[in-house]
């Protein structure tokens, strides 16, 4: 067996391809906890959450935003399947504000008659996820 260098990476949204590009290293928001991945890793199918998504080229990292999806890891390359791909530096915080607090007034409501308490927690974790990530990475 040869020694990869590099993992393949690829990502792709509803509209298409959103990346394709050469990494070092990987991490995806595994369900399970994040999973970072090297070249010549094991192969494995991973089911992700709202989270972040690093790649690595060398020193230089970037980060984003996915909402859920999967990601296939094979020895040279990573794929990754989801709806929602959003790039830090992309984050609209004032978005993601209102729709944090549109999510908690759900949650908080005395009658709950109607409202989908799934879709009120999954909305208030992107909105969570994407402010703290903004917070971590964004540089002005």
């Amino acid at each position: 067996m040869s020694e990869n260098t590099s993992i393949d990476f690829k990502l792709i949204i509803p509209k298409g391809v959103g990346i394709e590009q050469a990494a070092s290293f990987v991490k995806v928001p595994g369900t399970g906890g994040e999973v970072g991945v090297l070249p010549n890793h094991t192969a494995s199918l991973v089911l992700l959450k709202a989270g972040e998504l690093q790649l690595n080229h060398g020193e230089e990292k970037e980060f984003y935003f996915v909402s859920e999806g999967t990601a296939h890891i094979s020895e040279t390359a990573v794929t990754v399947l989801t709806p929602h791909l959003e790039k830090v530096s992309d984050i609209d915080t004032n978005r993601a504000k209102k729709s944090l607090k549109r999510a908690e007034e759900r949650l908080s409501a005395k009658n709950q008659d109607g409202i989908d308490r799934d879709r009120a927690i999954a909305s208030k974790t992107r909105a969570e996820v994407r402010l703290d990530m903004y917070k971590r990475h964004h540089v002005s």
